[in-house]
């Protein structure tokens, strides 16, 4: 008998060694939790009207090309926000956008004037905003590399994304 616990007792030491280890968050932030099959989603503001439509169709085409990539099981998702590059346009987009569930940050206009509005509305929200520098697809692809270097896989299959990494992430140029 035991014989028979030993055995059992290192049978269980020896499965919870070898099974992956699935970590809490630890972050004093918090986390961005994302379910098992739902999308990361990212918002994009796009000048399409005025001065700058030329350059903002020409960033929203290069974000496109990121729609769909899969980050660790998960698709990308962007919302698209157009802009006319005024501050009541700047308001408009980044309201809309923060209204939307599980928005991980917002890739902002390039567009003069653009970075104090967002930054007040998303960050009262607390949604990251990265200015697209050097264009939309190279910043939108920095954050899914920090996420994907960040995100801690739950039991669930959910992820698990340190808020502090994200912020990391969105300051580091690219």
């Amino acid at each position: 008998m035991r014989l028979l616990t030993l055995l059992l007792a290192s049978m269980i030491l020896l499965f919870c060694a070898c099974s992956p280890v699935y970590s809490r968050c630890s972050d004093p932030l918090g986390c961005v939790r994302i379910g098992q099959g739902e999308p990361l989603t990212i918002g994009v503001i796009v000048a399409t009207q005025g001065e700058f439509a030329t350059q903002g169709v020409e960033e929203l085409e290069m974000a496109r090309a990121v729609a769909g990539e899969d980050v660790l099981g998960h698709d990308v998702n962007l919302i698209e926000e157009s802009s006319d590059c005024s501050e009541r346009s700047f308001l408009i987009a980044a309201t809309s956008l923060v209204q939307e569930a599980d928005l991980l940050a917002v890739v902002g206009p390039d567009c003069p004037g653009s970075t104090s509005v967002l930054e007040g509305v998303l960050g009262d929200a607390g949604i990251p905003f990265i200015p697209p520098i050097p264009d939309a697809k190279s910043a939108i692809m920095l954050l899914l590399q920090g996420i994907d270097q960040a995100a801690r896989l739950q039991n669930d299959h959910s992820l698990d994304i340190p808020v502090t990494a994200l912020q990391l992430a969105l300051e580091t140029e690219p």
